[in-house]
């Protein structure tokens, strides 16, 4: 179904992509979030599950969203972009 939906944007020449930022499917961003809620233990497990050996910026994350929102993403249509330094690959 998705597909198909996707195939009818692209008829009307509408693009659809998905910045993963939200937890299901980005690495560790490092966001007052975690200076609030995440021990220095907790980071430190986290780190060490991402094969870049670091949590990512804020800056990082705005850098593909602003791609994203350019002409150099024209001819992406239906993708989604993960954001966390290697930690969910397949």
């Amino acid at each position: 179904m998705r597909s198909l939906f996707l195939r009818i944007l692209l008829w009307f020449g509408l693009t659809v992509i998905a910045a993963a930022v939200a937890s299901f499917a980005v690495g560790v961003i490092d966001t007052r979030y975690h200076e609030v809620f995440s021990t220095p233990e907790v980071m430190k497990s986290y780190v060490a599950g991402i094969p870049l050996g670091r949590v990512g910026t804020p800056a990082e994350v705005a850098e593909v969203v602003c791609f994203l929102a350019s002409d150099a993403a024209g001819y992406l249509a239906g993708e989604t972009i993960e954001i966390n330094g290697g930690m969910f690959m397949d």
